[in-house]
């Protein structure tokens, strides 16, 4: 039965990896030669010690540094150590009677150490047999909080090679002879013991190992309570601001008020952020994929272990109601599953080159360090679509969420890191323009994925062409169509319209507010859809309610604009069949927050403002057509092609339509499905580049190609 650990580790305690018998009560003995020959010399079982550098109380992402013989002095978090080093049935914590600043400063001397040597000798000196820097496990301890304190904290010992008959030890007479030494027999020296039965130490804790003491089990991930402060995660932490105060106000859409500053992070916390990302990519990339899949299905698991708190945290980001939320967050999870089992499909190709000694062959490479600028409708989505292939392919990630809903980004970038994922892999940087242009300009920063606007795109495209040349995925929004032919099923088209429509307020990128409908049946879908719009006006408010369809507009500015497109409709000459005006629910909380009705339009034309320009709102446009080539041709009249959609039975007259609709996705009998594994994205001024699907995957690794030619004599034209 693994034990939970309810215990916060900090600066400057110790960790033992502790090992008993199966068979045996005695703390003497272990289960192999070496083991048993340093249970000898310390009697006790006790044979490894680690310092903990940073601390907190989900064990597996406590860091450690520690003497390992084939890495030497290393920093890793506590599960990855007990996978390197835990030769262990449990691990025991201690906390140092000392004051705070000597455990600081002996966690900062650890940091100095990383990299040097492992000491294989127990002798005093910190030196290998080469005379180089060098550390046994309790060596560096002691070395540590000795340069943190100025004095000697833990006593020396004489060490002791001989069994209890009191003759040497076969391993250690062998040991030491192959390292051309004599056994140093009372020589002054240290042990893990020692260290844990000073009167310096205090047992706080212990934990025990599973999987025969190779892994930790991970303590379930838990969302903070406070989840507002903080905002910018780098290297594996929230971090404060470095943006000289500039800060802007979230504005909860659900509520009208404020919910909490969000930090501006500057040009300089981008570069750590950057940096952060580069020192930790080589560590990352370096698995293979099948390794990183294994944490990638982890986070999968992890967020719908979650998916109430996430949800939650997304209907106070963006305003959508909690059942959307939570397809939101679920969906994501399959995201992560999907590219987890990906992973280690990212390989090259071998092609042969005619006769037995040519051939060739291509790698997929990662990236290196990708940087991504997310939007404001799928938050907790949006990140996820553009991180998890890239990590699937290796790369480390900076992302910049959007200013109108900063927080479940940063959610899933401590998720992930409490899964496994090294520490700087993905990093969270808060702000507006400023924050996009440093992070697009970063000359560490090989490639860029935006979602968001045209105008904006365009100047993601120039900024990412400026420093260095680096590739973008564009994803731009639309001004997509549903057409209802004559024979479609009308019930269903209205259904499909509706979610063509009112998912998120309106606020899709794919959204069909122009829908196009035969004039044998208008009259029929009107009425029907009416009907239904009708019932969902009843269902607008609180999003945190199970009840309520349709929640809040993501912000003030927004629903002005929304309720600007509706008057100029109706002054064009539109007319307003439904909706599309304020509304404020009953309960004080929400009273104040961004609410609209769902709104019908009809008696358009194709020149209106409405029907020309994306609304990203709950505003559905009925245009009658008379055939055929007059629906194509005014659904494809548009400089956008995200998405389109139609309704018909007849599946020959839809193969052919879907054809000839300049969109990146048509939906046909259906709309706003979704699945990770089919590729979305957009044409003409909706952009390009792909995501989900094995195509996303393409856009974050790189090819190269490598001739090779194994002939005896390589034959020269000259």
């Amino acid at each position: 039965m693994e034990k939970e650990t309810k215990l916060w580790l900090k600066e400057g305690d110790l960790v033992f990896w502790v090992k008993k018998s199966s068979t045996a009560t005695s703390d003497t003995i272990s289960s192999s030669a070496f083991e048993d020959a340093v249970v000898a010399v310390g009697a006790n079982a006790v044979y490894h010690v680690a310092l903990v550098v940073g601390g907190g109380q989900l064990l597996e992402a406590v860091e450690v540094v520690h003497a390992l013989p084939s890495k030497g002095v290393v920093r890793q978090t506590l599960s990855q150590a007990a996978a390197d080093g835990g030769a262990g049935t449990y691990l025991e914590f201690f906390a140092a009677d000392l004051s705070v600043d000597v455990r600081y400063q002996s966690a900062q001397a650890a940091f100095k150490k990383l990299g040097a040597a492992y000491n294989d000798v127990f002798i005093e000196t910190c030196v290998d047999l080469k005379g180089q820097e060098a550390y046994y496990c309790c060596q560096l301890v002691r070395k540590c909080y000795e340069e943190a304190a100025g004095r000697a904290i833990f006593p020396t010992r004489l060490l002791n090679f001989r069994s209890s008959e009191g003759e040497l030890i076969e391993y250690w007479v062998s040991y030491f002879a192959e390292r051309g030494l004599e056994v140093p027999e009372n020589s002054i020296g240290s042990h893990p013991q020692q260290l844990r039965d000073s009167v310096l130490l205090r047992k706080i804790g212990e934990h025990r190992l599973s999987c025969l003491g190779r892994t930790l089990t991970m303590a379930r991930y838990v969302v903070p309570k406070d989840v507002t402060s903080a905002l910018n995660f780098i290297a594996g932490a929230r971090v404060k601001p470095s943006g000289g105060g500039r800060s802007f106000t979230f504005v909860e859409a659900r509520t009208g008020k404020a919910l909490c500053e969000v930090p501006t992070s500057d040009e300089k916390q981008v570069d750590e952020a950057v940096r952060a990302a580069k020192a930790a990519y080589p560590e990352w990339a370096a698995l293979s994929g099948l390794e990183r899949g294994k944490v990638m299905h982890k986070v999968a698991e992890t967020i719908r272990e979650n998916v109430e708190q996430i949800a939650y945290w997304e209907v106070r980001s963006n305003g959508k109601s909690i059942t959307e939320a939570r397809i939101d967050i679920l969906s994501s999870a399959d995201t992560w599953d999907f590219y987890g089992g990906l992973a280690p499909t990212v390989v090259g190709e071998h092609m042969p080159l005619g006769g037995p000694t040519r051939y060739a062959y291509t790698r997929r490479e990662p990236l290196g360090v990708v940087g991504g600028i997310g939007a404001w409708n799928y938050p907790f989505q949006t990140a996820t679509w553009k991180i998890a292939p890239a990590l699937a392919c290796g790369n480390a990630f900076v992302y910049k969420p959007s200013p109108l809903a900063p927080i479940t980004a940063v959610i899933l970038a401590e998720l992930l890191t409490h899964c496994g994922i090294p520490k700087g892999v993905i990093n969270i940087v808060q702000g507006e323009k400023e924050t996009g242009e440093a992070l697009c300009l970063h000359s560490d920063v090989n490639k860029v994925s935006f979602t968001g606007s045209v105008p904006t795109g365009q100047a993601i495209m120039k900024m990412c062409a400026t420093r260095n040349i680096k590739p973008v995925t564009l994803e731009l929004g639309g001004k997509s169509a549903l057409i209802v032919f004559d024979d479609a099923d009308v019930d269903n088209a209205v259904v499909g319209a509706m979610l063509a429509n009112y998912l998120t307020q309106g606020e899709v990128c794919t959204n069909a507010s122009r829908v196009f409908v035969h004039k044998s049946v208008v009259k029929e879908f009107t009425d029907k859809l009416l009907t239904e719009v009708k019932k969902l006006a009843t269902k607008v408010g609180d999003p945190l309610l199970d009840e309520t369809r349709m929640g809040a507009t993501i912000c003030q500015d927004h629903m002005n604009k929304v309720l600007g497109y509706i008057d100029s409709a109706r002054k064009e000459g539109a007319t307003i069949l439904f909706g599309g005006e304020r509304v404020t629910p009953s309960a004080d909380e929400v009273k104040e927050g961004f609410y609209l009705s769902p709104c019908v339009i009809t008696d358009t034309n194709d020149t209106m403002k409405v029907v020309r320009e994306e609304i990203f709102g709950a505003v559905l446009l009925i245009i009658p057509f008379d055939n055929e080539e007059d629906a194509i041709e005014r659904v494809n009249n548009t400089t956008f092609g995200l998405a389109a959609g139609l309704f018909s039975r007849n599946m020959r007259r839809a193969y052919q339509v879907a054809a000839r609709l300049n969109a990146g996705t048509v939906f046909v009998n259906t709309y706003n499905d979704v699945d990770v594994a089919v590729p979305f994205g957009g044409v003409k001024n909706s952009g390009f580049g792909r995501e989900n699907g094995m195509a996303a995957l393409q856009h974050y690794t790189s090819i190269k190609s490598v001739y090779v030619d194994t002939s005896d004599k390589l034959e020269s034209p000259f």
